[in-house]
């Protein structure tokens, strides 16, 4: 079968029959793609991995940037972080494209589009961006300040209530306060939310489900506040046990958000997407990560997420897809190499619309439908905004590091300083994979210099990479060392010098 790679493709209706349908996507945050494989943790899924197990399972899934803003941006956008914009959280939206995304694709053939969310400290995606509606707690300065303190009597009492959301904006049904969050409240404010729409109207449903990210406690949990700040340092399997607790919880998050939209008949006719922003990885001694473990060569938190690009975990994502009410996909696991960049451009592709020359990921239609043919991709991997006390999550310590970073805007915004972005696309990881190495490189103390590193993510393995050992890879991790320069130039006039160290 002839396989489809470019963001062009001609003008087609495949829905002409059933009509426009229901595009769903469910984001759950921080789940690995290891949950789906170990046999403890898939027990804990059952709704995730059955909805995987009857679709189209895309197992070699990346994010560009492991956090979910970037992540998120990629999915709309169908571009990579440079060209979006979207290169920090919380950026100067002034600085976003925010005019060319999925949601004003979906919007000009009729779609009504929403966005649902339950954190949205660092993810400031609003109704500026394509959405007629967006669900959450009000985002800004205040959610970052009162997720510390708000552990009043009163707070505690009127948190999950609609006299809460009225007196408590920032604190209702928000999952940055984690003492207060309830996900059966978040749940049942999404039925209420979805009852009332018209499902004889095309609509573009997205829901972001962040319980499986640090803290990984929330009001019913067994799991105390305090148990996180004093059991942190050292307690691999401690966090383990939490994050396994959080799996079951949005397992029942999402079950429960599938079951409302087929009572409210969205199923009827629907192209559902489940996926995850990025994974996580908790420390050292994490057995998903690979060795040996340059600890001492390799500058960087193996924890958390977006903080290590040669972390499997960290930036491969779960990716799944179905079809309802319609001619079904047929149910599979395709090895393609696939990244959040490509779902613009194969939901564009599969509503017939025309190729989209400005995006950066491919049509994933012809996968979808039962092609086997693998193409050899190559993908840049970025580090995020990294802080020495993201080692240990010390919160306290992050505000202390990271507040020379943030200015608050005249609507109560925190965002980055632009002063203050080259510093951290300076500090960047960067890197390049072709689903099984990552050949990647990281910036000295002053940023002058890269140390270059090639992890085999098939074999676990890590090693530094130096002069004249590019003989420790094979073909592959060699091509991929040789595309570092192209895929990271910066745009130039013809005939000026090629910055070698670009930021």
């Amino acid at each position: 079968m002839a396989v489809v790679v470019s963001s062009l493709w001609p003008v087609s209706s495949p829905l002409s029959r059933t009509g426009l349908p229901h595009i769903i996507v469910i984001g759950v945050d921080s789940l690995r793609v290891d949950a789906l494989e170990r046999a403890r943790w898939r027990a804990r899924i059952p709704n995730i991995r059955r909805f995987i197990d009857n679709g189209v399972h895309f197992s070699n899934s990346i994010t560009p940037l492991a956090r979910t803003y970037p992540s998120w941006m990629a999915l709309l956008s169908g571009q990579g972080a440079e060209r979006s914009g979207a290169t920090i959280n919380l950026r100067d939206p002034q600085r976003i494209n925010r005019d060319d995304l999925l949601t004003h694709d979906l919007r000009g053939l009729g779609y009504r589009t929403y966005l649902a969310m339950d954190e949205r400290r660092f993810s400031n995606i609003d109704e500026t961006y394509g959405f007629d509606q967006v669900l959450g707690p009000d985002y800004g300065a205040a959610d970052f300040l009162l997720g510390l303190v708000a552990d009043l009597p009163l707070v505690n009492v009127l948190g999950g209530t609609w006299v809460g959301r009225y007196l408590f904006p920032y604190l209702s049904g928000n999952r940055a306060v984690a003492h207060l969050y309830r996900p059966g409240h978040f749940s049942r404010r999404l039925e209420a939310h979805i009852g009332g729409l018209d499902a004889r109207r095309p609509t573009f449903y997205a829901v972001h489900f962040c319980i499986p990210h640090w803290p990984y406690y929330w009001a019913e949990s067994r799991f105390e506040p305090r148990d996180i700040t004093t059991r942190w340092r050292g307690y691999h399997h401690f966090n383990l046990e939490q994050y396994e607790a959080a799996l079951t919880e949005v397992d029942r998050q999402v079950g429960a958000f599938l079951q409302q939209l087929d009572e409210a008949g969205f199923l009827d006719n629907a192209i559902v997407v489940l996926m995850s922003d990025h994974g996580d990885t908790f420390d050292s001694e994490d057995p998903a990560l690979p060795r040996p473990v340059a600890t001492d060569l390799l500058p960087g938190s193996w924890g958390g997420h977006g903080t290590n690009i040669f972390a499997e975990q960290q930036y491969r994502v779960v990716l799944g897809m179905q079809r309802f009410g319609g001619e079904g996909y047929p149910a599979g696991k395709v090895t393609q190499l696939a990244s959040l960049i490509d779902l613009r451009p194969t939901l564009r592709h599969l509503l017939g619309q025309s190729g989209h020359a400005g995006l950066d990921g491919i049509s994933l239609r012809p996968w979808l439908e039962g092609g086997e043919d693998v193409v050899p991709r190559r993908l840049k991997l970025e580090s995020g905004f990294y802080l020495p006390a993201m080692e240990n999550f010390d919160q306290e310590a992050m505000l202390e590091q990271g507040i020379s970073f943030y200015e608050l805007t005249e609507d109560g915004r925190l965002q980055i300083r632009r002063e203050m972005e080259r510093e951290i696309l300076r500090q960047r990881q960067r890197g390049v994979t072709d689903g099984r190495y990552v050949v990647g490189s990281i910036p000295d103390a002053q940023g002058r210099t890269r140390e270059w590193f090639v992890a085999d993510w098939e074999r676990d393995r890590l090693f530094p990479l130096g002069e004249g050992d590019e003989m420790l890879c094979d073909a592959a991790c060699r091509m991929l060392l040789e595309d570092q320069e192209a895929l990271y130039a910066p745009p130039r006039e013809a005939g000026a010098a090629v910055d070698r160290n670009p930021h």
